[in-house]
């Protein structure tokens, strides 16, 4: 997707994030917990499409649609899906990794 949406703003952040925590957490860590993290990210799709949903049909939140994709499901943009994906690898994660010192 960075090689597609290289001129997007959003895009290029969304992904270049996901791409370092991804490579981060599945290579250079030690610890191993993706399993659980791929169990919640598919729990946690359901709620957040609901909630984009109502939020995105409000008039308060907008998007500039040359910085995105002009891919949506709805009026939730195919970007926010790997956002939210990157923002709950990094809680997980940080979870893990204070359960791991105590």
């Amino acid at each position: 997707m960075l090689f597609f949406a290289h001129s997007k703003l959003y895009c290029v952040v969304t992904f270049s994030m996901l791409f370092v925590l991804l490579f981060y957490v599945e290579y250079v860590n030690k610890l191993r917990f993706t399993y659980k993290f791929y169990r919640a990210y598919v729990v946690l799709l359901i709620p957040f499409c609901l909630l984009y949903m109502f939020v995105g049909g409000l008039p308060i939140l907008t998007y500039a649609i040359d910085k995105t994709i002009n891919l949506t499901l709805g009026p939730i943009p195919f970007e926010s899906f790997f956002y939210l994906m990157s923002v709950l690898l990094t809680s997980v994660y940080l979870f893990e990794v204070l359960k791991s010192k105590a």
